[in-house]
C-alpha cells in the first residue's frame, strides 16, 4: 500500500508543479503579448508620422513640380543637408 501512497504523493506534487509552470508560462505570455501590442502601437505611430512627413517634406521625382510646390523647399533642404552632412574643411569649431 505504501507504493500507492507514494505514487499518489508524486502525482499530487506533479499536479502542483504543473499548475505553477502553467501560471509562469501564462504570465510570460501575457508580458510578451503586452510587449507585442506596444511594439505594434509604436510601429503604427511611426508609419503614420512617416506618411505625414513624406506628405509634407517628401522628395519629388519631378524637380519642376517640387519647385512649384514650395519655392523655398530646395533652400531648406540644402540648409538641412549642410547641417547634417557638414564638410569638415568648411566647419569652424569654437
Amino acid at each position: 500500500m505504501s507504493t500507492v501512497q507514494e505514487l499518489q504523493a508524486q502525482l499530487d506534487a506533479l499536479r502542483v508543479q504543473h499548475v505553477s509552470d502553467i501560471e509562469t508560462a501564462q504570465a510570460a505570455l501575457s508580458k510578451l503579448q503586452e510587449d507585442l501590442n506596444n511594439v505594434q502601437a509604436d510601429t503604427d505611430n511611426l508609419k503614420q508620422e512617416e506618411a505625414e512627413l513624406n506628405q509634407q517634406f517628401g522628395e519629388s521625382k519631378d524637380t519642376t513640380a517640387s519647385s512649384q510646390q514650395s519655392p523655398y523647399k530646395d533652400i531648406v533642404v540644402q540648409v538641412l543637408h549642410g547641417l547634417v552632412h557638414c564638410d569638415e574643411s568648411k566647419c569652424s569649431s569654437s
